[in-house]
């Protein structure tokens, strides 16, 4: 294994494994949404993912268009803050490309600032991620903190003004919404949308949109009830499809969620 690969104490545990007290027809739900995922993964994107693959590790974020937080007129600043996260205990041979491709996983990558040694140029083991949107972050928290890089176990916290940001009065996500990165570029919404809908029933589903690659890789996927929202969330967190892991979690602001790539 590559020492420059995430190793990750996750467990490979199927998704319909990862909630307890689920109907007998929610589970059938679950097992077919994963059946489905496995169906497109043999089928039609067997011939593009090794190239989607090439094409990901290669390409730079692009700020996107389907961000709720800046659509509903949050203050940039406080959405800045949201979105960032604090890296330590960094291998010093990782360079910001090397950082910005890891955490690409969780959206897109806005900056990569690492604390420098003013006489030698290299960094201190340590800087800042941020964002697109803060939902990429908080994805990065819970799954990056600790996780093996380079030989070190990363050290993930927020910033020091974090606490101020996040009491601000800024419009609270929808319970019924959430957020999904990782997302292959071969897939569409629509796919996304029947590979979600097992859950309930999928009231909007946008993909932030990409000039050059159709979607960033990432985008919002609402529902008619919390519950589905939820189930959702917990049951397809994980989830290869396409040679990529879903990440999905809760959102984290609200706001309107755009045409997406319609």
């Amino acid at each position: 294994m590559d020492s420059h690969t995430p190793q990750r104490a996750e467990s490979q545990t199927p998704a319909s494994e990862l909630i307890s007290g689920l109907t007998v027809e929610q589970q059938m739900g679950v097992a077919k949404a994963r059946a489905y995922a496995q169906e497109l993964q043999q089928t039609v994107f067997k011939d593009i993912v090794a190239q989607e693959l090439v094409r990901r590790a290669e390409a730079q974020p692009l700020p996107g268009t389907v961000n709720p937080g800046l659509r509903a007129g949050v203050d940039a600043r406080t959405l800045s803050v949201l979105s960032r996260v604090y890296v330590g205990s960094i291998n010093f041979e990782l360079t910001e490309d090397h950082m910005r491709q890891v955490f690409g996983e969780f959206g897109s990558v806005c900056s990569v600032s690492m604390a420098r040694d003013t006489n030698t140029g290299r960094h201190k083991g340590f800087g800042f991620v941020e964002f697109l949107v803060p939902e990429a972050a908080a994805l990065a928290m819970e799954i990056m903190d600790g996780t093996v890089l380079g030989g070190r176990a990363l050290k993930l916290g927020r910033p020091n003004n974090y606490a101020a940001a996040i009491a601000q009065n800024f419009p609270r996500p929808p319970a019924n919404r959430i957020y999904v990165a990782n997302v292959n570029r071969a897939v569409t919404e629509s796919v996304l949308q029947e590979i979600f809908s097992p859950f309930g029933k999928v009231t909007a589903c946008v993909l932030a949109p990409d000039e050059s690659a159709g979607h960033k890789g990432w985008g919002f996927v609402e529902f008619e009830g919390a519950e589905a929202a939820e189930q959702a969330a917990q049951a397809m967190n994980g989830l290869e499809l396409a040679a990529l892991v879903l990440r999905v979690r809760a959102c984290v602001v609200g706001g309107p969620l755009g045409p997406g790539m319609a």
